[in-house]
């Protein structure tokens, strides 16, 4: 019975260790990610679905590039919050039934909300447009730049068409 009641704390003791301790990288990105950075990269590929005014709904493949951006996004740590500023114009490339077509839009910031950071995954809430950025795949470079992954989900449902987008995100950060 000893040795049942000992490995089970030596057990629990591992555990705990393990899933309360964070590697020496998320550390950095951590320490590293509060102030100010420059977006230098942001592209978006997926599906855009639209709920028609028939009620039915209509899908179509939708890529993004950025152009002409000085997009910036602060983040703070205490609250975990971020928010952006500057202007930017967003290329649309939409293919549906085999047509494509493509549209581009002058915008500014991609709002403000909530960061949080655990087991290697970054995700930002945000408070305008049900708007999640969930990255996954983030990699601090020796130039000091941040290159980030994942996935972007929009549930807009405040205007005559309610829209859900569910794309791949990339984008790169500089520090300013």
């Amino acid at each position: 019975m000893r040795n049942v009641l000992t490995y089970f704390l030596l057990l629990s003791f591992t555990s705990l260790c393990l899933s309360g301790c964070e590697n020496e990288s998320e550390k950095a990105f951590r320490s590293d990610l509060p102030g100010r950075w420059r977006v230098n990269d942001f592209t978006t590929s997926g599906t855009e679905t639209t709920l028609n005014n028939d009620g039915t709904f209509s899908e179509r493949a939708v890529t993004t590039t950025v152009t002409n951006n000085d997009l910036e996004i602060t983040f703070t740590d205490n609250p975990a919050s971020y928010y952006s500023e500057g202007t930017y114009t967003v290329n649309y490339v939409y293919t549906a039934n085999e047509v494509t077509s493509s549209v581009s839009v002058e915008a500014s910031g991609i709002g403000q909300g909530s960061w949080t950071f655990d087991d290697g995954q970054m995700e930002m809430i945000s408070h305008q447009n049900a708007e999640v950025y969930q990255l996954d795949e983030i990699t601090i470079n020796e130039d000091g730049t941040i290159d980030a992954s994942g996935t972007y989900e929009l549930r807009r449902i405040s205007d005559d068409q309610p829209k859900t987008a569910e794309l791949t995100v990339s984008f790169q950060l500089s520090p300013l």
